[in-house]
Protein backbone atom coordinates (compact mmCIF):
# COMPACT_ATOMS: atom_id res chain seq x y z
CA UNK A 1 0.00 0.00 0.00
CA UNK A 2 1.25 3.22 -1.19
CA UNK A 3 2.10 5.95 1.91
CA UNK A 4 0.39 9.03 2.32
CA UNK A 5 2.37 12.35 2.34
CA UNK A 6 1.77 14.84 5.04
CA UNK A 7 3.02 18.21 5.07
CA UNK A 8 4.77 19.76 8.48
CA UNK A 9 5.11 23.61 9.15
CA UNK A 10 8.61 23.65 8.23
CA UNK A 11 8.68 22.48 4.99
CA UNK A 12 9.53 19.45 5.42
CA UNK A 13 7.49 15.93 3.89
CA UNK A 14 7.08 12.93 6.24
CA UNK A 15 5.30 9.87 5.27
CA UNK A 16 2.45 8.04 7.24
CA UNK A 17 1.63 4.58 6.40
CA UNK A 18 -2.25 4.20 5.56
CA UNK A 19 -2.62 0.69 6.75
CA UNK A 20 -1.82 2.09 10.85
CA UNK A 21 -3.99 5.17 10.05
CA UNK A 22 -7.65 4.94 12.05
CA UNK A 23 -9.27 5.21 9.29
CA UNK A 24 -7.76 2.24 7.64
CA UNK A 25 -7.86 0.19 10.78
CA UNK A 26 -11.55 1.11 11.18
CA UNK A 27 -12.17 -0.33 7.65
CA UNK A 28 -10.49 -3.14 8.01
CA UNK A 29 -11.95 -4.87 11.09
CA UNK A 30 -15.50 -3.45 9.91
CA UNK A 31 -15.57 -5.21 6.04
CA UNK A 32 -18.33 -7.51 7.09
CA UNK A 33 -21.97 -6.52 8.68
CA UNK A 34 -24.81 -8.63 9.04
CA UNK A 35 -28.22 -8.10 8.74
CA UNK A 36 -31.22 -9.51 11.02
CA UNK A 37 -33.88 -11.58 9.82
CA UNK A 38 -37.36 -11.67 11.46
CA UNK A 39 -38.54 -14.89 10.83
CA UNK A 40 -35.85 -16.97 12.44
CA UNK A 41 -34.36 -13.63 15.10
CA UNK A 42 -31.01 -14.85 12.83
CA UNK A 43 -28.18 -12.73 11.89
CA UNK A 44 -26.64 -13.29 8.48
CA UNK A 45 -23.72 -12.07 7.27
CA UNK A 46 -23.72 -10.31 4.10
CA UNK A 47 -20.90 -11.80 2.04
CA UNK A 48 -20.53 -10.94 -1.49
CA UNK A 49 -17.73 -12.87 -1.76
CA UNK A 50 -19.69 -16.05 -1.12
CA UNK A 51 -20.69 -18.08 -4.33
CA UNK A 52 -23.81 -19.52 -2.11
CA UNK A 53 -26.08 -18.72 0.98
CA UNK A 54 -25.63 -21.02 3.84
CA UNK A 55 -27.79 -22.07 6.72
CA UNK A 56 -25.30 -23.42 9.46
CA UNK A 57 -25.88 -27.03 10.45
CA UNK A 58 -26.57 -26.11 14.20
CA UNK A 59 -29.49 -24.60 13.41
CA UNK A 60 -31.09 -27.64 11.99
CA UNK A 61 -33.52 -29.40 13.84
CA UNK A 62 -32.77 -33.07 12.55
CA UNK A 63 -29.24 -34.53 11.40
CA UNK A 64 -28.83 -33.89 7.89
CA UNK A 65 -26.31 -36.58 6.24
CA UNK A 66 -22.91 -35.41 4.62
CA UNK A 67 -23.32 -34.53 0.86
CA UNK A 68 -21.64 -34.52 -2.12
CA UNK A 69 -21.83 -30.70 -2.29
CA UNK A 70 -18.36 -29.55 -2.10
CA UNK A 71 -17.22 -25.89 -0.45
CA UNK A 72 -13.96 -24.41 0.19
CA UNK A 73 -13.53 -21.39 2.22
CA UNK A 74 -11.57 -18.42 1.23
CA UNK A 75 -8.33 -20.49 2.44
CA UNK A 76 -8.90 -23.66 0.06
CA UNK A 77 -9.62 -25.38 3.41
CA UNK A 78 -12.75 -27.92 2.59
CA UNK A 79 -16.49 -27.10 4.56
CA UNK A 80 -18.56 -30.15 5.29
CA UNK A 81 -22.00 -29.84 3.76
CA UNK A 82 -24.78 -31.54 5.01
CA UNK A 83 -27.99 -31.11 1.57
CA UNK A 84 -29.86 -27.92 1.12
CA UNK A 85 -32.89 -26.18 2.94
CA UNK A 86 -35.34 -24.25 2.02
CA UNK A 87 -36.13 -20.98 3.67
CA UNK A 88 -38.14 -17.82 3.76
CA UNK A 89 -36.48 -14.47 5.20
CA UNK A 90 -38.37 -11.02 6.37
CA UNK A 91 -35.02 -8.46 6.00
CA UNK A 92 -37.45 -5.47 7.12
CA UNK A 93 -37.67 -4.59 3.29
CA UNK A 94 -41.39 -5.33 2.79
CA UNK A 95 -41.46 -8.71 1.09
CA UNK A 96 -40.13 -12.15 1.83
CA UNK A 97 -37.45 -13.39 0.12
CA UNK A 98 -37.53 -17.55 -0.39
CA UNK A 99 -34.41 -19.22 -1.19
CA UNK A 100 -32.53 -22.08 -1.05
CA UNK A 101 -29.91 -22.10 1.31
CA UNK A 102 -27.00 -25.01 1.70
CA UNK A 103 -26.37 -26.06 5.20
CA UNK A 104 -22.74 -26.50 6.26
CA UNK A 105 -20.86 -27.16 9.04
CA UNK A 106 -20.29 -22.60 9.74
CA UNK A 107 -21.16 -20.69 12.76
CA UNK A 108 -23.18 -18.01 10.92
CA UNK A 109 -25.95 -18.06 8.25
CA UNK A 110 -24.62 -16.28 5.53
CA UNK A 111 -26.49 -13.98 2.79
CA UNK A 112 -24.11 -14.49 -0.58
CA UNK A 113 -23.80 -13.09 -3.81
CA UNK A 114 -26.36 -16.02 -5.06
CA UNK A 115 -28.80 -14.14 -3.08
CA UNK A 116 -28.04 -10.89 -3.61
CA UNK A 117 -27.93 -11.32 -7.09
CA UNK A 118 -31.26 -12.64 -7.03
CA UNK A 119 -33.19 -10.32 -5.43
CA UNK A 120 -31.43 -7.33 -6.85
CA UNK A 121 -29.66 -6.38 -3.30
CA UNK A 122 -26.97 -3.73 -3.35
CA UNK A 123 -24.32 -3.98 -0.62
CA UNK A 124 -23.83 -0.09 0.56
CA UNK A 125 -20.61 -0.67 2.58
CA UNK A 126 -20.00 3.05 3.24
CA UNK A 127 -23.44 3.23 4.83
CA UNK A 128 -23.75 0.08 6.16
CA UNK A 129 -27.02 -0.84 4.79
CA UNK A 130 -28.57 -3.35 2.20
CA UNK A 131 -30.64 -1.87 -0.51
CA UNK A 132 -33.27 -3.03 -2.23
CA UNK A 133 -33.10 -2.17 -5.96
CA UNK A 134 -36.32 -3.21 -7.03
CA UNK A 135 -38.09 -1.50 -4.31
CA UNK A 136 -36.23 1.48 -3.71
CA UNK A 137 -36.10 0.57 -0.08
CA UNK A 138 -33.01 -0.65 2.47
CA UNK A 139 -32.65 -1.99 5.76
CA UNK A 140 -29.53 -0.83 8.08
CA UNK A 141 -27.38 -3.27 8.89
CA UNK A 142 -24.92 -3.90 11.96
CA UNK A 143 -21.02 -4.63 11.82
CA UNK A 144 -19.48 -8.10 12.98
CA UNK A 145 -16.70 -9.43 14.31
CA UNK A 146 -16.77 -13.06 13.28
CA UNK A 147 -14.23 -14.53 10.79
CA UNK A 148 -15.70 -14.00 7.15
CA UNK A 149 -15.33 -17.35 5.00
CA UNK A 150 -16.72 -16.61 1.98
CA UNK A 151 -17.71 -20.17 0.97
CA UNK A 152 -16.99 -21.18 -2.65
CA UNK A 153 -18.55 -24.29 -4.84
CA UNK A 154 -15.09 -25.99 -5.74
CA UNK A 155 -14.76 -26.74 -8.67
CA UNK A 156 -11.01 -28.40 -9.48
CA UNK A 157 -7.82 -28.26 -8.04
CA UNK A 158 -5.05 -25.62 -9.51
CA UNK A 159 -3.57 -28.39 -12.17
CA UNK A 160 -6.41 -29.55 -13.34
CA UNK A 161 -7.11 -29.03 -17.29
CA UNK A 162 -10.86 -28.71 -16.65
CA UNK A 163 -10.44 -26.11 -14.00
CA UNK A 164 -10.48 -23.03 -16.74
CA UNK A 165 -13.61 -24.08 -18.23
CA UNK A 166 -15.52 -24.96 -15.00
CA UNK A 167 -14.33 -21.37 -13.71
CA UNK A 168 -15.81 -20.20 -17.01
CA UNK A 169 -19.21 -21.66 -16.23
CA UNK A 170 -19.73 -21.53 -12.54
CA UNK A 171 -22.89 -22.08 -12.63
CA UNK A 172 -22.09 -25.47 -13.87
CA UNK A 173 -21.12 -26.71 -10.49
CA UNK A 174 -23.94 -24.21 -9.44
CA UNK A 175 -26.18 -27.03 -6.98
CA UNK A 176 -28.50 -24.30 -6.00
CA UNK A 177 -31.91 -24.00 -7.49
CA UNK A 178 -32.45 -21.38 -10.12
CA UNK A 179 -35.34 -20.07 -11.96
CA UNK A 180 -34.67 -20.11 -15.85
CA UNK A 181 -36.79 -19.43 -18.84
CA UNK A 182 -37.19 -23.13 -20.21
CA UNK A 183 -36.51 -22.59 -24.18
CA UNK A 184 -37.18 -26.38 -24.93
CA UNK A 185 -39.86 -28.96 -24.75
CA UNK A 186 -40.00 -32.61 -24.40
CA UNK A 187 -41.63 -35.23 -26.34
CA UNK A 188 -41.97 -39.25 -25.22
CA UNK A 189 -43.95 -41.95 -26.69
CA UNK A 190 -45.63 -44.46 -25.27
CA UNK A 191 -47.75 -47.24 -25.74
CA UNK A 192 -49.45 -49.77 -23.39
CA UNK A 193 -51.72 -48.79 -20.46
CA UNK A 194 -50.38 -46.62 -18.13
CA UNK A 195 -48.64 -47.38 -14.83
CA UNK A 196 -49.88 -45.99 -11.89
CA UNK A 197 -49.93 -46.45 -8.05
CA UNK A 198 -52.32 -45.77 -5.76
CA UNK A 199 -51.30 -42.14 -3.71
CA UNK A 200 -50.34 -42.42 -0.07
CA UNK A 201 -50.75 -39.76 3.13
CA UNK A 202 -47.39 -38.85 3.80
CA UNK A 203 -46.47 -38.12 7.67
CA UNK A 204 -46.81 -35.01 9.06
CA UNK A 205 -43.56 -34.09 9.08
CA UNK A 206 -42.52 -34.88 5.90
CA UNK A 207 -45.80 -33.03 4.42
CA UNK A 208 -44.96 -30.48 6.23
CA UNK A 209 -41.19 -30.46 4.44
CA UNK A 210 -42.12 -31.24 0.77
CA UNK A 211 -45.26 -28.53 0.95
CA UNK A 212 -42.58 -26.17 1.91
CA UNK A 213 -40.36 -27.45 -0.76
CA UNK A 214 -43.51 -26.90 -3.26
CA UNK A 215 -44.16 -23.47 -2.10
CA UNK A 216 -40.48 -22.32 -3.03
CA UNK A 217 -40.55 -23.47 -6.34
CA UNK A 218 -43.46 -22.05 -7.38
Amino acid sequence: MHPALFAQAVGKLVTEDLGTSNSSRNFSSHRAFFVKDRVSNESFIVDTGSSCSIWPLRLTSDKPKKSAINLHAVNLSPIKTYGQVSLHLDLNLRRDFRWVFVIADLPCPILGADFLNHFHLLVDVRRQRLVDDSMSLFTPTQITTNAVFSPSFFVATAGDQFRSLLVSFPELVDPTLKSVKVTHSTYITTSGPLVFSRPQRLDPDRLKKTRSELEHML
